[in-house]
């Protein structure tokens, strides 16, 4: 996603990656027989860190012929785990992996020289690992991966615990404004309790501000991702 920026550069560059699914196996991957989610990510972190070196086709796109640069952001668009009907791993250990493949492992540099910060919404799988499943799962309920989002996003005074966590109290909703851009990012869908919290933020800014929604499910989404999981 390129977006025009108020600085120097010129260019916003952010790279957006969603559906990591850790825990889930393939059969096939760059001659693995078998190859388990941490395995194709780490391979596609190792490429998402070669992308400043990489030079956009010499055509008459932006920065055409240059090479990629700075990257600002990194935005991942939720199910860092798989929901955890066997045999799929647990929550914990999935984003262990995460945390060892994107928070530690991506190298990009912004356009200051700082690390590329990353942003984050969950997805459904993130969800139904927190609060259960209609499926039986192992373990019932493991809300790792929705406490890590929740506390790296909303940062609170008090970081939340699995113990302490709360889904219909702990929404991940929160915005930004980057370079003249309205970034606002959602717990999974717009149904009506976020719709409410976005029209409350929307208000905060200027109606010809430009906005960019972030969330796991398009309004237009499937059916079942509105079915309670229990």
């Amino acid at each position: 996603m390129l977006a025009q920026q108020k600085d120097t550069t010129g260019i916003l560059q952010i790279v957006f990656t969603s559906d990591a699914h850790y825990g889930i196996e393939r059969k096939v991957f760059k001659g693995h027989e078998i190859a388990d989610g941490h395995t194709v990510n780490t391979e596609m972190i190792k490429k998402i860190n070669t992308l400043p070196e990489i030079i956009f086709p010499n055509d008459s796109g932006v920065k055409a012929g240059r090479n990629i640069g700075a990257i600002d952001y990194i935005i991942e668009g939720g199910d860092i785990a798989n929901r955890m009907e066997l045999p799929y791993q647990s929550a914990s250990v999935s984003w262990d992996q995460f945390d060892l493949d994107y928070i530690k492992g991506i190298s990009l540099k912004n356009h200051l020289g700082q690390p590329a910060q990353l942003l984050m919404v969950p997805g459904n799988h993130d969800i139904s690992d927190a609060i259960g499943f209609y499926k039986p799962m192992k373990p019932h309920t493991d809300a790792t991966s929705m406490v890590n989002i929740y506390n790296l996003m909303m940062q609170p005074s008090t970081p939340l615990t699995n113990g302490t966590y709360d889904y219909k109290r702990d929404k991940i909703n929160y915005s930004k404004n980057i370079d003249g851009i309205h970034f606002v990012f959602i717990t999974l869908w717009p149904d009506s309790a976020q719709r409410i919290w976005m029209e409350k933020d929307l208000q905060e800014i200027s109606i010809d501000m430009p906005v960019i929604i972030f969330t796991h499910d398009q309004p237009e989404c499937e059916a079942k991702h509105f079915t309670s999981p229990n």
